[in-house]
């Protein structure tokens, strides 16, 4: 694989429907734990499937097994999450960026955990988001563009270390050099009025999140 393919990794954790779509020949696809039964459902193959599939039946875990060409199953009792494997099973191999699905949950303890893996491919320099039907998530530790987009309304800038220094234009709310503190939520429903929105996290790390209501 080369820096031009995307990884699309679907988690076990809430998966809605616009998560099958939009999908291009050549995206590698990774079905987590029982997220490749929910592909398969879709007639969606993964290339790759991953977890202790704890949460498939045994019917479910041979018609994986039939279905998908590599299936690469771990012991329950581990030090890692489905995702964070498949979160490294991505990074190792250069991809031109990581989008997930399904890292949202109703599991608070998986959610923050899904978002702290994103660290993974920020350090390779790789593009990664997480998302579901109504927001996409990243971090990032230097400069961005977020082109407008009428779908997501909101754009919010979080820290995510205990301090960032950040400046923002082509927003409503725009800043400079701006130091913003964990635990405020200054940075929380500014909006894109430019063409494109233009971050640059000049220390620390933050968590960038487009909406919608």
């Amino acid at each position: 694989m080369s820096r031009r393919t995307r990884y699309i990794i679907y988690a076990n954790g809430v998966l809605p429907e616009t998560g099958a779509e939009g999908l291009k020949p050549d995206d590698f696809i990774i079905g987590v734990d029982g997220a490749a039964a929910w592909l398969l459902d879709r007639k969606i193959t993964p290339s790759v499937a991953i977890g202790d599939f704890d949460s498939v039946s045994g019917d479910g875990m041979k018609r994986i097994t039939a279905a998908v060409g590599s299936v690469l199953r771990y012991p329950q009792e581990k030090d890692y999450t489905d995702l964070e494997l498949a979160v490294r099973y991505a990074v190792a191999a250069d991809p031109a960026e990581i989008i997930i699905w399904g890292g949202f949950g109703t599991r608070a303890d998986h959610t923050l955990s899904a978002v702290t893996t994103l660290e993974i491919p920020l350090r390779r320099g790789i593009p990664a988001s997480m998302r579901d039907d109504r927001n996409i998530l990243m971090l990032a530790d230097g400069y961005l563009t977020i082109a407008d987009d009428p779908v997501y309304r909101y754009l919010s800038v979080i820290p995510y270390t205990r301090r960032i220094s950040v400046t923002l234009s082509g927003v409503k709310y725009p800043v400079r050099r701006r130091t913003m503190m964990r635990g405020l939520s200054v940075g929380v429903s500014n909006e894109i009025t430019a063409r494109q929105a233009r971050i640059t996290v000049h220390s620390g790390k933050a968590v960038i999140i487009r909406s919608r209501d």
